[in-house]
């Protein structure tokens, strides 16, 4: 159950489309409507540095609220953002590009102070300790490997399905990710790792 959660998560992770979006941000950008590169470059250089700032909040934060509230806050906020920029293209609004812009910071902001950080914490505590190495690489190739899928299928989603519907798509990953958060994974902080390998052993249940 470890390593079904521990999989789970890195591909949820990937699943809500962090890197495409990151790869692909100046071309989400000219798909709103942005037309100067110097803009474009600007834009996603904001996005960037969003990122960062919220990185450095999750750092106070984890311990302080927990991983769970974390971790299914934030894919709730990237779902809802992910259903905005999807009907930001729908809209087609003249000012589709600084809605994008927003709801992207949004949805960075979110994404870098909880799933983010939270599943390569949670690698290093769910599994027991004589498996925690294989467990977590088993995670990590997971985690990379749904990269590498969403990263080179964004294009093809966007020529296939259009722009809405291709974030929308993520959204549901998200949706889901929230679900199986809420009933799989268990909160982490101030727990032992005798505890939490405990936790597996007696059924899910804490001592």
């Amino acid at each position: 159950m470890a390593l079904l959660v521990g999989v789970c998560l890195a591909i949820f992770q990937q699943s809500v489309g962090i890197n495409a979006i990151s790869y692909y941000t100046p071309t989400i950008f000219k798909y709103a409507g942005f037309k100067s590169a110097s803009t474009d470059i600007l834009a996603t250089t904001v996005v960037g540095i969003d990122g960062v700032i919220a990185s450095i909040l999750a750092i106070f934060l984890i311990d302080r609220i927990g991983r769970r509230p974390l971790l299914i806050g934030g894919f709730i906020a990237v779902a809802v953002t992910l259903i905005g920029i999807g009907g930001v293209f729908v809209l087609g609004t003249s000012q589709a590009g600084y809605l994008i812009l927003i709801c992207l910071l949004v949805y960075v902001l979110a994404y870098s102070i909880g799933i983010g950080p939270v599943f390569w914490l949670l690698t290093s505590e769910l599994f027991p300790t004589r498996l925690r190495g294989a467990g977590s690489s088993i995670a990590t190739v997971a985690n990379w490997s749904a990269d590498l899928l969403i990263s080179i299928s964004f294009l093809s989603l966007i020529t296939w399905l259009g722009k809405p519907l291709t974030f929308w798509l993520y959204a549901v990953f998200a949706i889901g990710a929230v679900v199986f958060s809420w009933f799989l994974v268990p909160e982490t902080k101030g727990k032992r790792l005798e505890q939490i390998e405990e936790y597996w052993e007696n059924d899910r249940h804490w001592e």
